[in-house]
């Protein structure tokens, strides 16, 4: 039992930050998956979600300018350390997500969207801030850091290898490379 008194709204933000975790480590999976089996519109879908999983949590550790009903890193009573360079990924997402660009227009010659990659070095700058919580005896330590376990394995090793998708449009054929494993079950 934690020494930390339970706060209802802490405790949505972090159900929240779970969510947004949860779903960040499991969609690689699905986009593999859609890339395999089709269609093609799913592997899309599924990497655009992905994109905009990878988006909120950047943009938690990093920081952006944001309304202050937004969950950040102080919510907690945490601030984070060098997240080295995970926002140079925020401008290629918001282009990719956000925004009608000629850039997104002309995929075809878009570098690969390194998934695993990208996944792995979000969770590893995470991974500081669940110790931070279940050192300060937070109740919430365990659910947001159950959220990473089935993350890519930022070595390539163990049961899961680097996934990288090469495009976000439906009307042209994806490269997805390193498919040596196979995802868990999907729910």
């Amino acid at each position: 039992m934690s020494d930390v008194e339970e706060d209802p709204e802490l405790e949505r933000c972090a159900t929240h930050l779970n969510y947004e975790i949860s779903m960040l480590v499991k969609l690689p999976a699905w986009v593999a998956r859609f890339d395999r089996e089709g269609p093609a519109i799913l592997r899309v879908a599924c990497l655009e979600a992905l994109l905009v999983h990878a988006r909120v949590l950047i943009e938690f550790l990093v920081g952006r300018q944001r309304p202050a009903t937004d969950i950040t890193p102080s919510t907690f009573h945490w601030e984070p350390g060098d997240t080295g360079d995970l926002g140079s990924y925020l401008p290629r997402i918001d282009k990719h997500l956000a925004h009608l660009t000629r850039e997104r227009a002309s995929l075809a010659t878009s570098p690969p969207w390194p998934v695993d990659e990208m996944v792995a070095q979000i969770v590893g700058a995470l991974r500081p801030f669940v110790t931070s919580l279940n050192d300060a005896g937070s109740p919430y330590a365990t659910l947001i850091g159950n959220a990473m376990i089935d993350s890519p394995d930022p070595s390539g090793s163990g049961n899961r290898s680097s996934l990288v998708a090469t495009t976000t449009s439906p009307n042209q054929p994806a490269v997805v490379t390193g498919l040596d494993w196979t995802p868990g079950p999907t729910e």
